[in-house]
Parts: C-alpha cells; sequence; structure tokens
C-alpha cells in the first residue's frame, strides 16, 4: 500500500469506524487533494456520517465553505 492510499484510509476512519481529530498532516493532506476534499464534503453534506464528526472536525469542512 502506498502512502497516499494509507493516509487516505486514516483520514475516511477518522470520519467513520474510528471517530477522533484529524492530525494536522491529515489536514495538510486534505488542503492539498481536492479529491479527498471534495469526498469528505460530500460525505459531510450528506450527512452520511452524522454522529461521528469531531467538533474540531466539523469547524475544519466548515471552513471550505467560507473561500
Amino acid at each position: 500500500m502506498s502512502n497516499t492510499s494509507a493516509i487516505e484510509d486514516e483520514i475516511y476512519q477518522a470520519c467513520d469506524q474510528y471517530p477522533r481529530n484529524f492530525t494536522l498532516e491529515e489536514m495538510g493532506y486534505i488542503r492539498s487533494h481536492s479529491d479527498v476534499r471534495d469526498t469528505l464534503i460530500n460525505w459531510f453534506e450528506m450527512n452520511l456520517s452524522d454522529g461521528r464528526w469531531t467538533q474540531q472536525q466539523i469547524k475544519f469542512i466548515q471552513s471550505f465553505y467560507e473561500r
């Protein structure tokens, strides 16, 4: 498995299987990879992971709406 796949797996797990705040590395990765960011925004908007987002994750995802 490549590093890209590993970090993406960790990001997605942080919103689903093992809810937790994103790390600084993960937030940087999300900022620089529009495909991952778009997936997370869509997931957030569709309420597919309701009750699993931490407050930090919510604020981070919502920050993309302010741009």
